[in-house]
């Protein structure tokens, strides 16, 4: 997961910290995704939707 974050090193660095490294599929669709404040997630429990949401946003929050 941590090439997803490159270019946000200090997402990488945590992301490390948790040892997570693979993206589910379902995070992948999601970190793609370009307007998540129109987006209706709806997934299985325990597929990422958390993470994946948490992901996103932070990207854009992220000044690196």
């Amino acid at each position: 997961m941590e090439h997803l974050f490159e270019d946000y090193p200090v997402i990488a660095q945590g992301l490390r910290r948790l040892n997570i490294s693979t993206p589910t599929d379902f995070q992948l669709q999601l970190l793609s995704a370009t307007a998540l404040e129109q987006l209706i997630v709806t997934a299985p429990a325990g597929c990422g939707k958390t993470v994946g949401l948490l992901l996103s946003g932070l990207r854009g929050f992220s000044s690196e």
